[in-house]
């Protein structure tokens, strides 16, 4: 036969002597020619030819390979087409272009090879435990050895990978002149390329895990620089990409499992993604242990934070700003501890390059999360549940407990705060929501760590407005500059909160959180309206809501009101409304409570008749209050149902709690039934105040409104 790997002339003699061979023992197998001499004579020669040709074309396809040379890889390939054996001979190629490449992955891996190009020799072993750098020479070692992979993937696995391409591109123009058959379709699944993802994905990551399993210089280097190995392999797959794809004039559309082109040449590495995730997985072994070391050192701010040691200086947060002259020994470290936190966060986020590895940084913010939720469950073990922390009066200070409580609920709303600019920001839905549910814990904890005196403030609120009761709203003199007793007494205990307990959520941590946000890359905190809310925020609203709701309530039990009642009545609306901005948060944050306030004040002037017609009205306060309300322009004689029920207004303000709008308006049609029958069938004076309550009701009925 003829050398395949000869000249163009020689060429086409090749196939046919290829093909004669074949056709020769395809001839002897499907038909029985026993003892016919001339044929067992020549079996041997047969067999020795053929090994012939197939050593020169498997040589002659090794050149074409390393030359690049289409004509010459073709012109083997078509030999082995006719030895049928292309599809083995590709197989075999694409495997010696993985031993390549994973030999230079297991080379630049070697710590002795590294230590002898650095010039030490075998390296410092340190008691037989690996080979380590001397010391003072770790930084240049361990640039050396990326170094050495980077050499290793970027420029040896990468001529691998495109030498692989060269024989798919091959076979993917190629075809039998006889049969016309497509070399790539007779090869199948996979494509060489493909074969060579999977395969040196394979013995990388053995290589990479036998180097991690060794102690010494590699592992460490391999930890430590993890997303390094990532931008290798993810470099690698881009390379391979890019270049065969605008080699074959591909552009950035989708593939399917060959991702094929107008030219009909699949690229090195699919356009989907899919071989990317298979480069990724030579990492496996490094991956698992880099998390964890992650989550190690996310922890070691958390523990700082909250060890024995600082929350006994914690209490010094709510005393002032951090970055004030005066600011106290406790109050700097325990600042320092959170930057530290956020600092460490920042670090690990860019380690994986952000948004370029998204399966890396979804673990990454996991540990995030994980450390947030360690955060969440020391403190909570923190808080102090003694008797003193449940107090609240206006004439006394802030406990010890209470100041242990504030502080660690600041600390939480500081990194809080500073995180939940980073949500949005986050590339994933996994890591947006792995960040979200941490952050929702923490916020949890931080309401919790001042719940106490929080609900020890509402029930003192909630018995002062109870006290509206005690005035005389029939009757008194119009309003004067200062408000009703009550109310002064409601005013007081709000500022009272507002100094004593609220100033380290309020008070500071805007200021705190904007440098801690900056720290960790997140947006400003203040002036975003789409932001999640401050745990401070949150706790500080509940009270005003249910200080506003409390207030309508009570105000629309009162039976008799006259003139100057309602004068007086609507100044102190006017007085909550501005202590609630004032102490708590802006009184527009409650929402349809502070809507319901101002619907109110129109309310107190108007006729049944009006009140139910009043879109105002009737779209912003609830039922109850409204149904209750409209007593006040009855006679006596309808009785209220907290009144035929034979309880205080403060005793029906509790069973209001537990029931709903349907519940109150079955005790209301209740007394109206019975004042009906009182009556004779009608409503006598109380007509116009009976309608008006029944068109409330038949909306309670409808479903419309509920609350």
């Amino acid at each position: 036969g003829s050398d395949p790997a000869g000249t163009t002339s020689a060429g086409p003699e090749t196939p046919r002597g290829g093909g004669s061979g074949s056709a020769s023992t395809t001839a002897a197998t499907e038909v029985s020619l026993v003892g016919l001499d001339v044929l067992d004579r020549d079996a041997g020669w047969l067999r020795e030819v053929r090994a012939d040709v197939r050593a020169r074309a498997a040589a002659a396809l090794r050149r074409g390979v390393d030359a690049t040379s289409q004509a010459e890889v073709g012109a083997a390939l078509q030999v082995m087409y006719n030895l049928d054996e292309l599809k083995e001979a590709t197989d075999a190629e694409v495997s010696l272009l993985v031993m390549r490449a994973v030999d230079a992955v297991k080379d630049a891996l070697d710590p002795r090879a590294l230590a002898r190009k650095m010039g030490g020799g075998g390296g410092d072993r340190r008691g037989g435990r690996g080979v380590h750098p001397p010391a003072g020479h770790e930084h240049r070692w361990t640039e050396a050895f990326w170094q050495r992979l980077a050499d290793a993937f970027l420029e040896r696995a990468h001529e691998c990978g495109m030498a692989a391409w060269h024989v798919q591109r091959v076979v993917a123009k190629k075809r039998d002149p006889m049969t016309h058959a497509l070399f790539l379709d007779e090869i199948g699944a996979p494509t060489p390329c493909e074969a060579f993802v999977a395969a040196f994905a394979k013995g990388a990551g053995e290589a990479i895990q036998r180097s991690f399993a060794t102690v010494g210089f590699a592992k460490d280097a391999l930890l430590s620089g993890y997303p390094r190995l990532m931008d290798l392999l993810d470099a690698l797959h881009d390379g391979l990409l890019k270049e065969t794809d605008h080699r074959t004039g591909g552009g950035g559309g989708g593939g399917g499992s060959t991702g094929s082109t107008i030219s009909g040449v699949p690229p090195a590495t699919r356009r989907d993604g899919s071989d990317r995730e298979t480069f990724a997985r030579a990492g496996d072994a490094v991956a698992a242990a880099y998390v964890a070391r992650v989550f190690q050192r996310l922890s070691e701010p958390v523990n700082a934070l909250l060890s024995p040691s600082t929350l006994q200086s914690l209490h010094g947060i709510v005393r002032g700003d951090f970055a004030g002259a005066g600011a106290t020994a406790g109050t700097s470290r325990a600042s320092e501890d959170v930057r530290r936190f956020m600092l460490r966060i920042r670090q690990e986020i860019d380690a994986v390059g952000g948004g370029a590895r998204p399966a890396l940084l979804d673990k990454v913010v996991q540990c995030v999360g994980k450390a947030l939720k360690l955060m969440a469950t020391k403190a909570e073990l923190a808080v102090v549940a003694a008797a003193d922390a449940r107090s609240f009066s206006s004439d006394a200070p802030a406990t010890a407990s209470q100041k242990t409580n504030a502080a660690i609920a600041s600390t939480l709303e500081d990194v809080h705060d500073a995180l939940a600019g980073l949500v949005p920001m986050l590339p994933t839905a996994a890591s947006r929501r792995a960040l979200s549910d941490a952050l929702e814990e923490v916020a949890r904890c931080a309401i919790e760590a001042t719940a106490p005196v929080m609900r020890a403030a509402t029930a003192r609120c909630e018995d002062a407005i109870a006290r509206l009761h005690d005035e005389d709203w029939a009757g008194g003199a119009p309003p004067g500059e200062a408000c009703s007793t009550y109310m002064r007494e409601l005013c007081d205990l709000l500022a009272h909160l507002r100094r004593e307990h609220l100033k380290g959520g309020l008070g500071t941590a805007k200021g705190k959180s904007v440098g801690c946000a900056a720290a960790v890359g997140g947006a400003n905190p203040c002036g975003d309206p789409d932001r999640r809310p401050s745990p401070s925020t949150v706790s500080a609203t509940a009270l005003a809501t249910r200080c506003l709701d409390f207030f309508l309530r009570h105000a629309s039990l009162v039976r008799a009101i006259g003139e100057n009642g309602k004068l007086r009545l609507t100044k102190d609306l006017a007085e909550l409304e501005h202590a609630v901005s004032a102490h708590l948060c802006p009184a527009e944050a409650a929402g349809a409570s502070y809507k319901a306030l101002r619907a109110f004040k129109p309310l107190l002037f108007s006729t049944p008749t009006r009140a139910v017609e009043n879109v105002e009205i009737v779209e912003n306060v609830p039922p109850a209050p409204l149904l209750l309300h409209l007593y006040s322009h009855a006679p006596r004689m309808l009785q209220a149902p907290y009144e035929r029920a034979g309880l205080a207004p403060a005793q029906y303000s509790v069973w209001m709690d537990a029931h709903c709008d349907g519940d109150v308006w079955a005790g209301v049609k209740g007394t109206l039934d019975a004042y009906e029958s009182r009556s004779r069938g009608g409503g006598g004076d109380a007509e116009e105040v009976i309608r008006a309550m029944r068109v409330v009701g038949a909306a309670i009925e409808r479903g419309g409104r509920r609350r």
